[in-house]
């Protein structure tokens, strides 16, 4: 799988069913933008997961439907940010009514350390207010690439190089992260996880009876039947001819209005940290847009699976800065730029994308903190950013949509159009 990590155009035509991988062609700012009814734009830290959201545009499905699907996705391809044990943040614009607003479905502890599984409810909650394909269909990627299993990325692939001893107290959990030979797996190693293939097949039938779903299990301490995603309103100002929306700063833990006021300052922490969130981005041709950042309060939580369901705990104690955001042209009213990080410094690096917007400064400038060539074991783990940038909309003619993966990771990013065949 290629690495995205700078892409200014990535237009996607799908060949069929034959199993390829889509085509990929390579645009600059500035060349003939892409057909007026394109599809969506997905950009996101794991490239299997992202391609789950891109089946769900192809089948007519919209942002949210999108988003569900990569978030799940998420937790089978990239356990060590997300998972069904942790939670997250998503702020969402919907085109039909203008609103844009904020879903909370962060982890709370319970009577334990563990924190109360968020993310099956929060992706459900977003999908019975906004989604409009069937449930059970948005789940069935996750379900399909746990049970038959999926090549690891060189996401994932770092992750477990860099944090997998982190599971040694659970051979269950270190167990499901080992290739025949007891190694743990590296990139291309298919990954299979039958236990949490039965649960998702249980959260498609049920998805809004989760915790009934894990109290069936006999797993009580989860806590899992209190949890309730909350709908807020999003944090907005101004920030020259546009609207930001992101998360309120008790649920951000920092404001990033009053990070792009003065100088961007990002924490030395946040060179050096173990990514431990994910942050993703879709957009519809329709102009809905959903940005979302996920996390597991630590790389692979608490490091131990959920008895018999095959998903990792997290912390109920673990605080994560997240910083999702989506930004409207307000003199035409569409979304022109969205971006989502989880973890130490997602706030200041999100923070200088703004700025970069606000001062119609090109966008991968942004970026220019790590972009210096650096072989594959000496690249410096961080909080990853991923965005895209609409000139003048995400609906405009005569505009090139940037679409970006951070370099610091393997991410994925995709412009996605119907295939003239179809």
């Amino acid at each position: 799988m290629c690495n995205s990590a700078l892409i200014a155009v990535a237009l996607v035509s799908v060949t069929g069913c034959d199993g390829q991988l889509p085509r990929i062609q390579v645009g600059r700012l500035g060349d003939p933008a892409p057909p007026s009814h394109f599809l969506g734009l997905i950009v996101g830290d794991e490239p299997n997961a992202v391609q789950a959201g891109q089946k769900m545009l192809m089948s007519h499905g919209n942002a949210a439907d999108a988003a569900v699907a990569v978030g799940l996705a998420l937790a089978i391809t990239l356990p060590s940010r997300a998972g069904l044990g942790g939670g997250g943040a998503c702020v969402i614009h919907d085109a039909h009514s203008g609103v844009t607003e904020v879903l909370d479905f962060m982890p709370e502890a319970g009577a334990s350390p563990v924190a109360r599984p968020a993310l099956v409810r929060g992706l459900f909650a977003m999908h019975a207010r906004y989604g409009v394909r069937p449930w059970a269909e948005v789940v069935m990627p996750a379900e399909t690439m746990a049970r038959f299993g999926t090549h690891v990325s060189r996401a994932f692939a770092r992750d477990l190089a860099d944090a997998g001893s982190d599971l040694l107290a659970d051979s269950a959990a270190f167990s499901t992260f080992l290739t025949p030979s007891r190694q743990l797996m590296t990139a291309g190693d298919v990954l299979r996880q039958e236990d949490l293939a039965a649960f998702l097949t249980q959260v498609r039938a049920h998805g809004g009876a989760f915790g009934a779903i894990v109290s069936s299990h006999g797993t009580h301490e989860d806590g899992a039947n209190d949890f309730t995603p909350r709908w807020l309103p999003a944090q907005h100002f101004g920030l020259g001819n546009n609207d930001v929306f992101t998360l309120p700063s008790s649920l951000s833990s920092g404001g990033l209005d009053v990070e792009i006021d003065g100088k961007v300052l990002i924490p030395e922490d946040a060179t050096r940290a173990l990514p431990s969130g994910s942050g993703f981005t879709v957009a519809d041709g329709a102009g809905n847009v959903v940005s979302c950042a996920l996390t597991m309060g630590r790389p692979f939580g608490l490091g131990r699976l959920a008895h018999g369901l095959g998903f990792l705990l997290a912390p109920g104690d673990a605080v994560q800065p997240l910083a999702p955001v989506v930004v409207i042209n307000r003199l035409n009213g569409e979304p022109r730029f969205a971006a989502a990080a989880a973890g130490v410094g997602a706030i200041e690096r999100v923070a200088a994308m703004l700025r970069s917007v606000g001062n119609n400064e090109p966008l991968n400038g942004s970026f220019a903190d790590s972009r210096r060539q650096v072989s594959e074991s000496d690249r410096p783990r961080a909080t990853e950013v991923n965005a895209w940038f609409c000139p003048s909309g995400l609906l405009s003619d005569g505009q090139v949509c940037m679409v970006l993966a951070d370099p610091r990771g393997d991410g994925y990013a995709l412009v996605v159009v119907p295939d003239a065949k179809m």
